[in-house]
């Protein structure tokens, strides 16, 4: 055999087999990049949860950015974006009255407590009383009270006297249906003399009804004066009234 010959065919053989290999080798790395890339596919679309679609998306940050946005937006961000409507039927505000203001003013009038009298009959005080009798006479002077409508003078009376913590002390007469003053300031009735007492009168009258039995209006003026004679010291004669 020609050894040139017999070198050539085996190179032949050479070649024959390492491109068998080649070949081989390029059909397994095909395979194998084919399954990679089919595996690779499938967990990246189970990883993003997405469509292919808006795989593409991701790839611009602001066009992500809106998609997102426009997609999760929460119920809160909706309300705030809607404004609220005015409520219908709200009803206007209405401007204060006269006749309203005139309802809100509350009625007056002037009370006061004098026992000037006693000054004059100091012989005729009982013992010990001096203390209770003031150096003027005046034991509560002028005051401006705020009364309701049908308040009576008894009323008025027993406000302010709880106002300006002075005592007052009564009785009820179911005869004459009203309240009887026994003593203010701890100056009672026959404290100086048979005839002394609490007395009122009402814009300078002396009523001849009880004082929760006389209704006050608005503007009146009252005066609770202790006389030492029955009224005839104080302007109002009780014994000429009873024909006496």
């Amino acid at each position: 055999m020609d050894p040139i010959s017999n070198d050539g065919g085996n190179n032949k053989m050479r070649y024959n087999v390492i491109d068998k290999r080649i070949k081989k080798y390029l059909v397994v790395l095909l395979l194998i990049l084919l399954t990679v890339a089919f595996f690779g596919c499938g967990n990246a679309e189970k990883n993003t949860g997405a469509p292919a679609g808006e795989i593409a998306v991701q790839d611009n940050p602001e066009q992500a950015e809106k998609v997102t946005g426009s997609a999760t937006a929460t119920p809160e961000a909706i309300s705030d974006a809607i404004p609220e409507a005015a409520p219908e039927n709200m009803p206007a505000k209405s401007e204060p009255s006269e006749t309203s203001e005139r309802q809100q003013d509350k009625l007056t009038c002037t009370v006061s407590i004098t026992c000037a009298t006693i000054l004059d009959n100091m012989e005729n005080l009982t013992r010990g009383k001096e203390e209770v009798v003031p150096a003027d006479g005046v034991v509560m002077s002028a005051k401006t009270v705020a009364f309701e409508p049908g308040d009576t003078v008894f009323d008025v009376l027993s406000s302010v006297t709880k106002m300006q913590k002075i005592h007052m002390e009564f009785t009820m007469t179911p005869l004459y249906k009203s309240a009887y003053i026994e003593g203010i300031n701890n100056i009672y009735e026959f404290d100086c003399g048979e005839l002394s007492g609490w007395m009122y009168k009402v814009n300078g009258v002396f009523p001849s009804r009880g004082c929760s039995a006389y209704e006050l209006s608005d503007g009146d003026t009252v005066e609770w004066i202790y006389s030492c004679s029955l009224g005839s010291d104080i302007g109002g004669n009780y014994l000429e009234q009873k024909g006496e």
